[in-house]
């Protein structure tokens, strides 16, 4: 009796034992797809027991990511409309001296049809060694540097540049021209 209820049991741990490993491939790639970005990636929920309350703590997950990266998107269209819009130029410069961001205002006062994309040089785009100087400078003070620079663009400009060293260990450095 005993053997024969081994025999039977086996094919039947088999078949639960692949049910469930079948249920963890398909959360593993539902979070893969997820991980992704696919945003209708969804897990299974169903049935109730251990696994499938895993499946809903995965979309619960999911979705928050979801929300917390769309208010991400928002932040960064709405500070790219802000940026877009400023008449002075703006720029950040990292600790090797690219520009990491600039707005269209600082390509027209520098006389550039468009801002220099990121990881451009900022000597290369600029071509003002007191503005790359400034920039430096700024990088050794705490507080924000202030000067008023004549620029050798397509047209002679005046200009009341800042620079200020952003906290942390980038060392980036905030530029800001106003076209006097």
């Amino acid at each position: 009796t005993a053997l024969a209820a081994l025999v039977l049991s086996i094919p039947l741990t088999l078949w639960v034992a692949r049910t469930h490993a079948e249920r963890v491939r398909d959360l593993e790639v539902a979070t893969a797809r997820i991980g992704a970005g696919d945003g209708a990636a969804r897990a299974r929920e169903r049935p109730g027991d251990e696994i499938g309350r895993l499946g809903g703590a995965i979309n619960r997950m999911a979705a928050e990511l979801r929300a917390r990266f769309q208010a991400l998107e928002r932040e960064r269209d709405e500070r790219e409309l802000v940026l877009g819009h400023m008449s002075d130029g703006v720029a950040l410069i990292d600790r090797d001296g690219r520009v990491a961001h600039a707005n269209r205002s600082l390509a027209a006062i520098l006389g550039a049809p468009l801002p220099p994309a990121p990881g451009t040089p900022l000597s290369s785009f600029a071509r003002s060694p007191e503005l790359d100087a400034l920039v430096q400078e700024a990088r050794g003070v705490s507080q924000a540097l202030e000067r008023d620079l004549r620029l050798w663009a397509p047209l002679q400009r005046f200009v009341r540049s800042t620079a200020t060293r952003l906290p942390g260990p980038e060392g980036g450095v905030l530029l800001v021209l106003h076209d006097l």
